[in-house]
């Protein structure tokens, strides 16, 4: 399990609901909405995947990291200053990237 998922998957809830709401939705994307609603609550429900957690900024670092094999000599930038943004942050600099951070607004959250 990926922590900062449940924020992920709340996002998704919120703007499933928006689109729902609005009429931009048919029976296979409510199918398909309902279904992977259903699984993300499985596996968090499910103790199997509790002994293996991870934050998203580390498994996305990991991931970068695997795809771009010359990371360490460029700089990385990270997009939001929120919760998510700052744990990608803090992995990043313990790994010895270096980074720059943008965020829509002059105030930190």
């Amino acid at each position: 399990m990926v922590l900062g998922e449940t924020e992920i998957l709340g996002q998704l809830k919120k703007a499933y609901e928006a689109a729902l709401h609005h009429g931009h939705t048919g029976t296979r994307l409510n199918r398909a909405f309902q279904r992977a609603f259903n699984v993300a609550k499985q596996i968090r429900s499910g103790n199997q995947y509790s002994a293996r957690q991870h934050f998203v900024g580390s498994v996305a670092v990991e991931l970068a990291e695997k795809i771009f094999t010359r990371l360490q000599n460029r700089e990385i930038m990270i997009v939001g200053a929120g919760d998510t943004g700052e744990k990608t942050a803090r992995a990043l600099l313990s790994r010895g990237h270096a980074i720059c951070c943008f965020q829509r607004s002059t105030k930190r959250p």
